[in-house]
Parts: structure tokens; sequence; C-alpha cells
């Protein structure tokens, strides 16, 4: 069994400390914060140390690509907290620098999967959450959580080798 570990993301330098491989790999409310080029070539990373079989879990939040949707969900927030909409309207400048933090390199979820997918992950499941990702006093309704499994044998395996077994 692996051990657990934390490392900068945002270089390419995996620490000595975690192992080559792993049987699984968890990031929580961080890649939102990545340009889109690290988020490739990190979920490429994460892909390369994990074991057959193993399985890659990314709680984070995302945007969307649709402008009806994504205020659907601002309302959504608007109900579940009713000072958002005048928080959103009356940031402080500390507020306003936060935010921006948190959302400049947010991106929709079908980009996202892309990424995923082109990194070589398969059998990928989303599902949405209301319970979100707190980012300040606000909170991003469209967050999600990515259960990428990555099974390299069912990958790399022919279809006469696949038919005959499971990879979970």
């Amino acid at each position: 069994m692996s051990t657990p570990g934390e490392f900068d993301m945002s270089t390419h330098n995996w620490p000595v400390a975690i192992p080559a491989t792993v049987d699984a790999v968890v990031t929580s409310l961080c890649i939102h914060h990545l340009p889109d080029h690290r988020k490739k070539d990190l979920f490429a990373e994460i892909l390369e140390h994990l074991a057959p079989g193993g399985w890659y879990l990314n709680y984070d939040p995302v945007s969307s690509a649709d402008a009806v949707v994504e205020a659907t969900w601002e309302r959504v927030n608007d109900r579940q907290e009713p000072e958002a909409a005048s928080k959103r309207l009356h940031r402080t400048p500390q507020e306003q620098a936060y935010y921006e933090n948190h959302t400049r390199f947010m991106i929709p979820l079908t980009q996202q999967l892309d990424y995923l997918r082109s990194a070589g992950f398969e059998r990928i499941d989303v599902y949405r959450s209301l319970v979100g990702a707190p980012v300040g006093r606000m909170t991003q309704a469209a967050s999600l959580i990515l259960s990428a499994y990555a099974c390299r044998e069912w990958r790399r395996g022919n279809a006469a080798d696949r038919a005959g077994r499971a990879c979970c």
C-alpha cells in the first residue's frame, strides 16, 4: 500500500517520498488553480504513477461553457445563501482578488474531461454536488468529483485478452 504525500503541483517534480507507483491519487480543491498546460501535464503524470487498476479522484470546481447553465448555478447558490448576490456585487478589493485567484483558471467540465481523456484516462464518471467548494464567503455550486478509472492493462491488452477478464 502506498503512503500519502503532498507536493507542489505547479511543478513537474514529484518528491521521492511518493512511490513511483501508487494505487490511488486524490486531489481536492487545487486543480482549478493551475493553468491549462499544467492541468494537462499533471493528469498525464498522475496516470504514469498509477498502478494497473488504480484510481484518480478529483474534487474541484468547474465552470460551465453555457452562460444559461452558469447563471442557473448562480441562482441555486443564491437560494442557498441569500446574501450571495449582494456579496458578489460589493466585494472589497481583497475579496475580489481572492475570488479572481480562485476562478481565473477554472475551466468548463467538458474541457477538463477532454484533458483527462487525452492524458489516457478511461471510464470517467462525474458527480455534481451542491455542497460546493468554499471560495471565501461564497461557494461554487458547480463543483464536481471526477473519478477516473485508469486501468493500464485493459487499455494495453488486445480484444481477445479483454474478453476474458475484468479490470477492476
